[in-house]
């Protein structure tokens, strides 16, 4: 999580009060300011995420559980809607709920917990276990490769030692 853009949020809240949290336009203008060195993508999906009603959402949540529900289905919706990154919108909801009065605070974090979401893991799963396959078969030739060319050398070694012994008995015995 982002700390120095949860302290620019505070500092956000306690100069203007927290309802600057359910009003885009002069949050921008606040982040135009005062957030100007923070990502930007992560400084718009934070936006996105307050246009998208997310503070209140995750305030008025009963419980962590709701609130990690209402977290990931904001998510999923800024993805569908506008595109954001999963990973994304889960850290600026991170950032949210971290300027949560107390009570509200959570560690945990989920940015998916559905089957779609589950079901997309495990193809992304599947499509890295084999670039890392692909890699290893890669790495296994070469490496047989350097394992023939060190027997050659060792090879080619021993003969050139041999080659030094007769040319030094040959040498004795010539004179």
């Amino acid at each position: 999580m982002n700390t120095n853009l949860v302290h620019i949020v505070k500092q956000i809240i306690a100069d203007n009060g927290e309802a600057v949290l359910n009003d885009p336009k002069r949050l921008r203008a606040f982040f135009s300011d005062l957030a100007k060195d923070e990502p930007k993508p992560l400084r718009i999906a934070f936006g996105r995420c307050v246009e998208a009603g997310a503070y209140t959402a995750l305030k008025d949540a009963p419980d962590a559980a709701e609130r990690t529900e209402r977290k990931a289905a904001i998510a999923r919706r800024l993805r569908d809607e506008h595109g954001l990154d999963l990973t994304l919108c889960g850290e600026a909801l991170d950032v949210l709920e971290a300027v949560l009065p107390e009570e509200k605070k959570e560690t945990t974090v989920r940015t998916e917990n559905t089957t779609e979401g589950q079901a997309r893991d495990g193809e992304l799963l599947s499509e890295e276990t084999g670039k890392l396959q692909k890699i290893i078969t890669e790495k296994d030739d070469q490496l047989a490769r350097s394992a023939r060319d060190i027997e050659r050398l060792t090879e080619e070694k021993q003969k050139i030692k041999k080659g030094r012994t007769t040319a030094v008995v040959l040498g004795i015995i010539a004179v």
